[in-house]
């Protein structure tokens, strides 16, 4: 259902900025005519009313029981959407996850965002496609106002689309329900792919940094529950005989801002598609140099503890340690990134709940590590790499694999949306497909879940 699409040979030239040229038979026409905005309060009901948010996959609705007390105290200000309404964020929007969505059932959403209600001669959907695609590609930027990264209801509705028919338009919906299906369905083969591997993968590193060299070395007990029994010969030391905290001033405003994620470590803040964004100002930053070990105290148990590979500025939100000679810090890195250790990095934690249990450095010190001698910590990180390196090379594989097939979905959409590929023929052949079930296998494939940036965001900005 790729290789038979026709490319368009009517093509005319457009005074849209995003789009050089369209169908000749897809006339211009002004987003007013074909979009009206509304805004119901939904009041104090919200018992009545399923609650829903904007997310990477559309609007979704949201589960009140799982809200950790985040609850607001009044529903007053939130407004109603039914189905077939499209719900737009258009402030800040290139640091929101998804610009536009469309709703599939009655509910409410808060009045941040802007709802508008589709009018005759157009499918709501086809419209959600249209405008996601471009918000994937940031091609709404010549609409931004110019002080904020937002966008005017009333410039947004003063602008022109090329529109195709009615009929085209259903057209491509339908097509692009089975495309996306298809390809979704691949990229979650590649994802169950990839989790298998990472997983083999911790099995492996888990047996040597927490077993050693020898497999037949007598075993003691640490006394520590989350450690369990260790090689004989190892030491368990307090980690202040290990690491120092460190806080330093800012003395090279020129180094880069970096942030912390689950998948890369240490990464450039703001870096496209890292997720991350920088802070907005230094009075909150600190330095951390070349050899720094580099905690979020927030979410540290998740993986988000590196060392650091280059001088930079993180904010203040992180924890900073200097490891001392005893630490080979490749040894640490894998031992504070396996499972067992995250268990005892989450049972010291302090808070109420995900994102909210602060690691403090007090404690922190405290926690038992095991230490190995020093040449060995350095013999089990070279054991650990050669035998993950074929499990490594296969995950970057199935990663570039992945990224492919999303690139190649984006592409796609866009070329479909915008009249370049000529989806009809396909499209007739084809049975109609609730487009749920395309949200379901984006579940599937990942769309749900949020990139893997760190918690920068939660009390420093």
């Amino acid at each position: 259902m790729f290789h038979e699409l026709d490319s368009r040979k009517e093509l005319s030239a457009t005074v849209v900025p995003w789009l050089p040229t369209a169908p000749s038979d897809w006339p211009l026409t002004r987003l007013k005519g074909l979009l009206r905005e509304e805004q119901e309060l939904v009041g104090d009901a919200w018992t009545e009313t399923e609650l829903l948010a904007l997310t990477k996959r559309g609007v979704v609705a949201r589960d009140i029981n799982n809200l950790e007390g985040k609850i607001p105290a009044s529903f007053a200000g939130y407004q109603v959407l039914e189905p077939s309404d499209l719900v737009f964020c258009l402030f800040d929007i290139d640091e929101t996850p998804r610009t536009v969505g469309m709703a599939t059932s009655r509910g409410m959403i808060t009045a941040a965002y802007t709802r508008f209600r589709v009018l005759n001669g157009a499918v709501p959907r086809y419209l959600e496609l249209l405008f996601a695609s471009l918000d994937d590609r940031k091609l709404l930027r010549p609409l931004y106002t110019r002080l904020r990264k937002s966008i005017r209801a009333a410039d947004l509705l003063a602008t022109s689309i090329p529109l195709p028919p009615i009929a085209e338009q259903e057209a491509i919906v339908t097509y692009l329900a089975h495309a996306h299906t298809r390809i979704n369905k691949a990229i979650a083969a590649k994802r169950r792919l990839i989790a298998l591997l990472e997983e083999q993968k911790r099995v492996v590193v888990n047996r040597i940094v927490t077993m050693g060299l020898d497999r037949n070395a007598p075993l003691v007990d640490s006394g520590v529950p989350w450690i369990g029994r260790v090689p004989a010969h190892w030491e368990l030391l307090a980690a202040r005989y290990l690491f120092q905290p460190v806080t330093r001033p800012v003395t090279d405003s020129a180094l880069p801002q970096l942030s912390l994620t689950r998948s890369s470590g240490l990464i450039l803040s703001g870096a496209e598609g890292s997720g991350t964004r920088a802070a907005e100002g230094g009075r909150n930053l600190q330095q951390c140099e070349w050899g720094d070990f580099v905690l979020n105290k927030y979410r540290a148990h998740m993986g988000l503890f590196r060392w650091c590979r280059k001088p930079g500025l993180v904010t203040r939100n992180y924890t900073v340690l200097q490891a001392t000679p005893r630490v080979d810090r490749d040894y640490f890195e894998y031992l504070f990134l396996d499972p067992m250790f995250a268990d005892g990095l989450r049972i010291n934690a302090r808070g109420v709940g995900e994102g909210m249990s602060p690691l403090y450095t007090s404690t922190l010190m405290r926690m038992k590590m095991p230490v190995p001698p020093r040449s060995e910590q350095r013999a089990v990180v070279e054991m650990i790499n050669a035998e993950t390196a074929r499990i490594h090379r296969q995950v970057e594989l199935a990663v570039r694999e992945t990224k492919l097939l999303v690139e190649f979905r984006d592409r796609l959409t866009s070329d479909v949306v915008t009249g370049q590929l000529d989806a009809r023929a396909i499209a007739a052949t084809l049975p109609a497909l609730d487009f749920q079930e395309v949200v379901d296998t984006a579940v599937d494939a990942g769309d749900s879940v949020e990139d893997d940036a760190d918690a920068d965001g939660l009390e420093d900005e």
